[in-house]
């Protein structure tokens, strides 16, 4: 059986060695066809419109503002201003925090790393401005 188990080891050794030098080449290119490739296509810019001309969605810079469901959401003044600025309201759903999970981590984030270790009592409402928004600015990605 010894002769046996080396001939199925030798040519398993000169297949091994055909592959890895001789067809080298070939299997690289196989790999190199074989990954991911990236394409980043530009998005189509302009307006949306129906059927009948009606404009669906407008190439316009748009913010949200994020709240909780407290009474200034829906309190008349509040809409007013919203709509006002061209601003659109989010609002996380009844007892289902991960719809707006993202704003909510970086508010929580904000409140943990800026406000409650700083000592706010001799701030004044100019440089409290200032502050938030350099620590915005410096987690653009939060």
């Amino acid at each position: 059986m010894g002769g046996v188990q080396a001939a199925i080891i030798g040519v398993l050794g000169l297949r091994m060695r055909q592959m890895q030098i001789r067809d080298a080449e070939q299997y690289r290119m196989l790999a190199e066809n074989n990954r991911i490739n990236l394409q980043l296509i530009a998005p189509v810019r302009g307006r949306i419109l129906d059927r009948y001309g009606n404009v669906l969605a407008d190439n316009r810079p748009t913010y949200q503002v994020h709240s909780d469901r407290g009474g200034h959401y829906r309190w008349p003044g509040w809409l007013e201003r919203i709509n006002t600025a061209r601003l659109v309201r989010s609002m996380s759903r009844k007892a289902s925090s991960q719809d707006n999970a993202a704003c909510e981590g970086f508010f929580g984030r904000l409140k943990t790393e800026f406000f409650y270790p700083r000592d706010w009592r001799a701030f004044t409402a100019a440089p409290s401005i200032d502050e938030v928004d350099a620590y915005i600015r410096l987690h653009p990605l939060i």
